[in-house]
């Protein structure tokens, strides 16, 4: 379902009361990413040199390719689990504070 959201196919497909959906999905998406992130920023959970707000796109790039991911799973990729627990690890790494 994620990966609709985010496809310009569907909106250009669902005709203007599907697209106003399709936007309003989006929208929601967004403010529960940039909710959780500033909410992780606000308790000290985020490195203090990044914008909440820039994670966001960062974030929704994130999840976008977790997406495609997932749909090749159909395709002959026995190790998929493994690098989608990679790929939130490293991201997870990437915006937490350091270790002390």
């Amino acid at each position: 379902a994620g990966r609709l959201v985010y496809s310009e196919q569907l909106i250009h497909a669902a005709g203007p009361e599907g697209r106003d959906k399709v936007r309003a999905w989006r929208e929601k998406s967004e403010t529960l990413m940039r909710e959780a992130l500033f909410e992780l920023a606000r308790q000290g959970r985020l490195r203090k040199d990044i914008n909440p707000e820039r994670l966001v796109a960062v974030l929704r790039g994130l999840l976008m390719t977790l997406f495609f991911e997932r749909t090749l799973s159909d395709c002959d990729m026995p190790d998929l689990d493994s690098r989608i627990d990679e790929l939130w690890n490293t991201f997870v790494t990437v915006i937490g504070p350091p270790k002390k």
